[in-house]
């Protein structure tokens, strides 16, 4: 990746290419959140009950698990563009086949090709990110790119919600798949490749493997993190329309605004006060949440549990991520990052399907009281790891991320 950093060392940060790949997250994610948090109300409206709405998620969430060692590879010795267009293509066959298909089986099979498409993009476009930020904008670019997802949770499930009510399932699917189609247009105009200078021959090859060991301490926590969010994610809306909550897509505004507050403000706390002072305030709002859920009724309690979530979550997902590239070898890094996100797709995964059998059986309230032991194994893990590296070397973030230090001790 050096000779593509030394490209990026000079320059304006709003090139054609980083707006195309902002575009191309913004839509994607879009596509993805509007119909992640509609197909398990689809699911129900064909007669399925709370642990086939679950298997949607986890049967995407699995595929997309599968497969990103294999992109992530791909991406550093093939064309990362390519594998953008792939994803982007298998993205938009799936999405425009959920209006064709009308039973749980064949929704199965659609959910597995999507999870396919949207690993490969999800893996290669933050990748791509990163190559064309200017080095002396690199925490900027990458904040904006972050704040790319968080607009596609502030408009794709109210937007779907929209489209569900007013139009119906079918209306959805058939817009969200024209608009993944756009998606190829964007990824076909990502042209910095071809800029670049060729790669040093005596560059090392990329060797495949499935995993970083240094990233599993921290991708571990993050697996128990996600466990309780993937059973949020997935039964946000079953839950507001059992209960009988009206206007409850304002909670995805919500949510998202939280989100948007971490990421302009976390950073900066961190590198003042150190990670702990982060992460250990974020575990305690996640679990804030899970009991505000648990016992919400009314839309005003529903928002607040919403405000504990995106303050949590968004706090611990970026600060979890830089403790795992701290203690990461640089010549691993990308397979680092591989190890964090497969973490974070199988806590989806998992939890969503666990969340789809316990709330079937016991209900909303005992499933949101029982993601509380996650948040305890969570807060455990994340004092052995903190005790346990508080005296370690250094790793690739020597480098760059010196802030992390105090916090590690504290």
């Amino acid at each position: 990746m050096e000779d593509q950093n030394t490209s990026k060392s000079v320059g304006k940060l709003f090139t054609l290419d980083f707006i195309m790949i902002l575009m191309l997250t913004i839509i994607n994610s879009t596509t993805t959140q509007a119909l992640n948090s509609n197909l398990p109300v689809f699911i129900r409206s064909l007669g399925a009950q709370n642990l086939a709405a679950g298997l949607v998620v986890t049967v995407y969430m699995v595929m997309a698990i599968g497969v990103r060692p294999i992109w992530g590879y791909l991406s550093d010795v093939k064309s990362r563009r390519s594998i953008v267009l792939i994803g982007t293509i298998v993205v938009a066959l799936a999405v425009t086949g959920y209006s064709l298909v009308f039973t749980v089986p064949l929704i199965l099979m659609l959910r597995a090709l999507h999870g396919i498409g949207f690993s490969a993009n999800t893996n290669t476009t933050a990748t791509m990110a990163a190559d064309v930020i200017p080095k002396h904008r690199l925490s900027e670019g990458i904040g904006y790119y972050g704040l790319a997802n968080v607009v596609a949770t502030a408009i794709g499930p109210p937007a779907g919600i929209y489209l569900v009510t007013y139009f119906g399932f079918h209306t959805l699917f058939e817009v969200l798949g024209i608009v993944s189609f756009l998606c190829i247009g964007a990824a076909y105009l990502i042209r910095y490749e071809k800029k670049l200078p060729p790669k040093p021959v005596d560059r090392p090859k990329a060797k495949f493997a499935l995993y970083e060991k240094t990233a599993l301490p921290i991708s571990t926590i993050l697996l128990f993190i996600t466990l309780g969010t993937g059973a949020l994610n997935s039964f946000i809306q079953l839950i507001a329309i059992d209960r009988g909550i009206e206007h409850y897509s304002v909670y995805f505004w919500i949510y998202a605004a939280s989100l948007l507050v971490t990421r302009l403000f976390v950073g900066r706390i961190c590198d003042k006060y150190g990670p702990a002072k982060v992460l250990y305030p974020a575990l305690a709002s996640l679990a804030c949440a899970f009991v505000a859920f648990a016992f919400a009724h009314s839309l005003p309690m529903f928002l607040l549990a919403g405000v504990f979530y995106g303050l949590g979550f968004g706090s611990a997902q970026p600060m979890l991520n830089a403790l795992m590239i701290k203690r990461c070898p640089p010549e691993k890094l990308g397979l680092g990052n591989s190890t964090f996100y497969i973490a974070m797709d199988a806590g989806q995964a998992i939890g969503a399907s666990i969340a789809g059998a316990v709330s079937q059986f016991f209900g909303f309230t005992a499933l949101y009281l029982f993601c509380e032991l996650y948040v305890v194994t969570a807060i455990y893990l994340l004092t052995r790891y903190l005790k346990r590296q508080s005296d370690a070397p250094l790793g690739a973030a020597e480098q760059n991320s010196a802030p992390f230090e105090r916090g590690l001790a504290e």
